[in-house]
């Protein structure tokens, strides 16, 4: 009915067209903004639409930026946007008359490149169509999957980087797009009960954060599992010290918060790592200020909320009290071994240290954190206070993750500004603002692309402005750290609610009411170049399981899973499929991926247009 009513407005020949200059005049911008009725209205999002095409025609009239910065900021929140029914239909004729008269040439002012009545139309059930799939939930972890292809024919196996008890991890690159990556091999033979890699893998697959070591995919074949991860270049924390002898306490202070971060994601996450140490602990690049992330879960467990596990696990000098004595334990174990390795990065020793196993663990049981030696009288109180409080033998009064991060100590001092810190938060909060995926699988590609595509500069790049807004350093971006940034960006409290939710609504793909890592890299994918033919035919490879060089509705379910119901995946396939054989083809994949493209861009001119 909707549609026939534009239909009708734009032949209606009458005479009372609105100029360009003043399709957002001020009674207008009110009733399109009045929030006396709550309302997600697809016509109200469209007519702003056609109002922006028409308003950026010419930007010599007066109060042109203003007027389009008002509009845009409508058009792209839609739960803002709260209009009442009736207040559509007064602004709507008056819209369409004038994208119909501009594209006859009744509009001599704004010829030659606004949306003209029959596009707006197609917009307006473009938009609703969509609508039906935006409650589609996509997961990331879909996508870290076992290989079933040769591992030889997919990698080439290039230098060992280091040993383990578990087997070796080597050097790789990937055959087709030359990307370095690292692979940990282990041995079958080694691996006594397959659960047990398979619960690593399980837990890899969960985690998404910037400190903690990428997974990719594994392999296997009757000899060994193989688990690609990303490639860092850098050395283990316990090389890292050994060569500059001593780190100064403010830069144990970011490595600490770093990892800090990771395990304040990994306990909400309810997994316990069980084995934090310094070679567990690797630099990203050869600087001692380069990113830590934090490697090796073979030990790690997953646990169900409250539950505790009393089996032995970790590495001697760093285990626990209530480990080494067969109590039952949670996450807090992680939180003595940070300690110790606290201390350790302070003062160049463990806590804990004598000459036998027996007495070492008799040290850990029974003897009480000291710093008297020599190096302490350097070391702030703040820092030791925390490391009293890591080192706390009743895990129920232990120091969690969470308060940790809180501590004095982590956040008494702060850094230093980078000279574009504010830059970055500034780029970060735009990149997510113009995202904006027309359709669920839009989003599920770009997924795939930010979940196995970035190279070591953009990752690099993803994590200082991650962090520029995760605030709390839980590794996930809350709506309410999103609205403290926009509206420093804005000034306005308002606003910066709106596009907080505007993101929240667009970028948490998964439905878990936060804006992941990985989603936040997803959002970021904007340029051509990351999207280029050869990135999106290597996501279109991953998606056309049977490789018979389409895309069919079984496969989209193997995408989806059990997120969605039979009518959602007909619905995204009709988005996609232009040629109506019910399945997707690589041109029409790649245009889908061309519009995104071109939508990012013209997003970006806007805001470069009303800066």
């Amino acid at each position: 009915m909707g549609t026939q009513c534009c239909a009708q407005d734009s032949r209606s020949g009458t005479n009372d067209t609105v100029q360009a200059d003043s399709i957002l005049t001020t009674e207008q911008r009110r009733k399109f903004a009045e929030p006396d009725l709550l309302s997600e209205n697809v016509a109200a999002q469209s007519v702003l639409s056609a109002a922006v095409s028409a308003s950026v025609l010419d930007w010599s009239k007066p109060n042109m930026k203003k007027r389009t910065s008002e509009a845009i900021r409508l058009m792209d929140s839609p739960p803002v946007v709260v209009c009442a029914p009736r207040k559509i239909a007064s602004c709507r004729s008056q819209v369409v008359r004038q994208a119909g008269d501009m594209a006859e040439g009744r509009d001599e002012e704004a010829k030659g490149g606004c949306l003209c009545a029959s596009a707006m139309i197609g917009r307006i059930s473009t938009v609703r169509l969509s609508m039906h799939t935006n409650s589609i939930r996509v997961d990331p972890s879909r996508f870290r999957l076992e290989n079933k292809g040769a591992f030889d024919s997919k990698y080439a196996v290039q230098y060992p980087l280091g040993k383990g008890s578990f087997g070796e991890v080597r050097m790789i690159k990937d055959r087709v797009t030359g990307a370095p990556r690292a692979v940990k091999v282990v041995p079958k033979a080694k691996c006594k009960v397959t659960d047990n890699f398979m619960e690593e893998v399980e837990i890899l697959k969960k985690l998404d954060h910037p400190n903690v070591l990428r997974f990719y995919e594994f392999h296997q074949d009757a000899e060994a599992y193989y688990l690609v991860t990303e490639y860092c270049e850098g050395s283990d924390l316990l090389t890292a010290i050994s060569k500059v002898r001593h780190l100064a306490e403010a830069d144990v202070l970011r490595i600490m918060k770093q990892i800090l971060s990771a395990l304040y994601y990994c306990h909400r996450q309810h997994i316990v790592h069980r084995d934090i140490k310094p070679e567990n602990i690797l630099f990203s690049d050869s600087s001692i200020r380069s990113t830590v992330k934090v490697i090796d879960f073979g030990r790690s467990k997953i646990l169900r909320p409250h539950q505790k596990i009393s089996e032995l696990a970790g590495s001697l000098f760093y285990v626990a009290p209530e480990v080494l004595s067969g109590a039952e334990y949670d996450e807090c174990c992680d939180m003595w071994s940070a300690g110790v390795l606290l201390y350790l990065l302070l003062s160049g020793k463990p806590p804990f240290y004598e000459k036998s196993k027996d007495a070492t663990k008799n040290a850990i049981m029974m003897q009480a954190v000291e710093f008297k030696d020599e190096v302490w009288s350097g070391v702030s109180p703040l820092a030791k206070d925390l490391i009293t409080k890591m080192l706390d033998r009743d895990q129920k009064t232990r120091i969690n993750a969470e308060t940790a991060l809180k501590h004095p100590w982590i956040n008494g001092t702060p850094a230093k500004d980078s000279p574009h810190g504010g830059e970055r938060i500034v780029e970060s909060l735009r990149n997510l603002r113009n995202f904006k995926a027309q359709n669920t699988f839009q989003k599920a590609v770009l997924s795939y692309i930010a979940s196995q595509q970035m190279d070591m500069a953009m990752e690099r790049k993803m994590r200082e402005l991650f962090s520029s807004l995760d605030t709390d350093r839980n590794g996930q971006i809350t709506e309410q750290e999103l609205v403290n940034g926009y509206e420093k960006l804005h000034h306005s409290i308002t606003l910066a609610r709106r596009d907080a939710l505007a993101v929240m609504r667009r970028a948490d793909v998964n439905k878990n009411g936060v804006i992941d890592y990985n989603e936040f890299i997803m959002a970021n994918l904007t340029s051509h170049k990351k999207l280029s033919e050869n990135n999106l035919r290597q996501a279109f490879d991953f998606y056309d399981a049977d490789k018979n060089g389409v895309i069919g509705l079984e496969e989209l379910r193997k995408v989806f899973g059990a997120f969605c119901s039979e009518a959602e995946l007909r619905t995204v396939m009709q988005e996609i499929d232009t040629n109506g054989d019910n399945q997707i083809n690589f041109p029409e994949f790649k245009a889908m991926m061309d519009r995104y493209a071109d939508t990012s861009q013209q997003l970006r001119l806007q805001w470069s247009l009303i800066s």
